[in-house]
């Protein structure tokens, strides 16, 4: 039977015009049935081959015949997991949907389905395999094993080699030759996200719980030279050092970050989706970009958390900031005008320097715009030479790995800083009038910031008079950006076109490196990136 199907397959070859008769396709389609059949009988042969014990197949025979839940999260089956978390996690829920011992009922039996259906679908896999190794024992059987599954496991179904339908003008999609009865289609599940930054740098620092039931938090620490002091012991009995610490505090206000959006019932009832899949991840995903332009930016006060860069003002008096001077013109990454000296190159090897000296341990990481990362791939040596090899896979700047976030500023240096204020756009923080962006550059485990789960509710009695419901996000968070603290005295860098420094009390886990001229490579003015 094999033989007769792959033969005749075979004798098709490319370009083959030879058409079926209709004794040949009333044959085939005999022994396409006979090999369904066969597929079909597989698993009795085997479990008989295999000589299964009786309770074995009794037990196969119970699985067989179970009933398989739904999925129920799955996209119109009405409940929302992230609906559900918040539920259990908060302890309230609305009696709609059973309340919070519902809800935790369907975590749980959600994650039971889960396991289940991974089991399945490995024994289909295995079973897969399994019909696959016996429908193919010779060249012939895997000819037309190959082209049966190919046909969905339904020969002649969807190729019909012997029907030649008339062509003639019919029914269409056209409105009103019978478009009405084929509807546009719409793919709610999978709509297009509007475009954010995400958060980078709130992934490279340290996050921590927030603990309930305070308003701010303090971190104890001990200043430079503040700590315990060690010494060897000139000789037996003599005398050993005594130094009395200094210790300080360093505190952070807990911050509100808040996300309202006003629904309509209608839209909350007839919408095919669940909530929380359409407009509640695109809040979830702009409260995530706010968090990290907070980081950056917050200016510590006016609801803001403490930033890297407090209310967008570079400057020595909160971490370690190096800043050329250099005003040469022709300047490029690796070229100061005259020579590397002065270039943006070697000032940010400086600025590793400083960190290390200050911190007393390397810096981890860099932190740039991506159009940073682009004028070093588009600079080259003085033979034309690109700093970076093309193809390359890997990011990295004296030997650290640079990590990109759209979410800092392109626009420091004017006489209005970048700031923080309602999400608009693909980043957070509000641009500045300036043309310049620095580098960051940090040991990013040092800092911390802590930050409750969010929040979810549904508040129904605000705008009930117009059938509206309020649907609100809130996440408390505190950033502690100088835990590490510089002790001594105010330090000013200098030497060939830098400047900057550290002051007393700044954070010397990070810096920044900054060059406010008109020919450095950072000043985008007209750059073309």
């Amino acid at each position: 039977m094999t033989e007769t199907v792959a033969g005749f397959f075979q004798s098709l070859g490319p370009g083959s015009n030879r058409r079926l008769s209709a004794p040949e396709f009333t044959g085939l389609q005999r022994q396409a049935a006979e090999l369904e059949q066969r597929a079909a009988r597989v698993p009795d042969l085997e479990r008989r081959a295999a000589r299964v014990p009786d309770l074995e197949r009794r037990a196969e025979r119970a699985e067989a015949l179970q009933v398989i839940e739904p999925d129920l999260y799955a996209p119109g089956a009405g409940f929302s997991w992230f609906a559900d978390i918040a539920r259990v996690a908060l302890k309230q829920g609305d009696d709609r949907q059973g309340g919070v011992l519902a809800a935790r009922e369907r975590l749980a039996r959600n994650e039971e389905f889960e396991h289940r259906r991974t089991h399945r679908r490995m024994r289909q896999l295995q079973a897969e395999h399994d019909l696959e190794r016996v429908l193919t024992r010779t060249p012939a059987e895997a000819a037309i094993y190959t082209r049966w599954a190919e046909a969905g496991g339904q020969l002649f179904d969807k190729y019909d080699e012997l029907r030649d339908l008339e062509k003639r003008s019919g029914a269409t999609r056209v409105s009103g030759a019978g478009g009405t009865f084929s509807p546009p289609g719409w793919l709610l599940d999978r709509f297009g996200h509007s475009p954010r930054a995400g958060a980078p740098l709130a992934a490279m620092m340290t996050q921590l719980p927030l603990p309930a039931g305070v308003q701010s938090i303090n971190v104890p620490l001990f200043a430079a030279g503040g700590g315990a002091g060690t010494e060897v012991q000139a000789a037996d009995a003599g005398p050993v050092i005594i130094r009395d610490p200094k210790d300080g505090t360093v505190s952070a206000t807990i911050q509100t970050l808040i996300a309202n959006l006003d629904a309509s019932l209608q839209l909350m009832d007839q919408s095919p989706i669940p909530f929380d899949e359409s407009f509640g991840q695109d809040i979830a995903e702009d409260m995530a970009t706010q968090l990290d332009g907070q980081l950056l930016l917050g200016s510590g006060s006016m609801g803001q958390v403490n930033g890297l860069i407090p209310g967008g003002t570079l400057s020595a008096a909160n971490s370690v900031l190096l800043t050329s001077t250099n005003a040469a013109s022709s300047q490029t990454w690796a070229y100061g005008g005259a020579s590397i000296a002065a270039s943006a190159h070697q000032m940010t090897a400086q600025l590793y320097s400083k960190i290390a000296t200050a911190r007393g341990l390397p810096p981890e990481s860099w932190l740039i715009n991506p159009t940073v990362w682009a004028i070093i791939c588009g600079s080259a040596d003085g033979q034309n030479r690109p700093l970076v090899p093309p193809g390359i896979t890997s990011k990295a700047l004296h030997g650290l790995d640079v990590y990109e976030d759209e979410n800092i500023p392109l626009s420091f240096g004017g006489t209005a800083a970048p700031g923080i204020g309602v999400s608009a756009g693909v980043v957070s923080p509000a641009a500045g009038n300036g043309t310049y962006t620095p580098l960051l550059l940090g040991r990013w485990s040092d800092l911390i910031y802590l930050a409750s789960e969010p929040r979810v509710q549904v508040m129904t009695g605000i705008l009930s008079g117009s059938l509206q419901v309020r649907y609100q996000v809130r996440r408390y968070v505190a950033a502690l950006p100088a835990r590490i603290q510089w002790g001594g005295g105010n330090v000013s860098y200098s030497g060939t076109s830098q400047s900057g420094g550290v002051n007393n009390a700044a954070s010397v886990s990070y810096g920044a490196f900054y060059q406010p001229q008109a020919n450095g490579p950072l000043n985008l003015s007209g750059a073309g990136y």
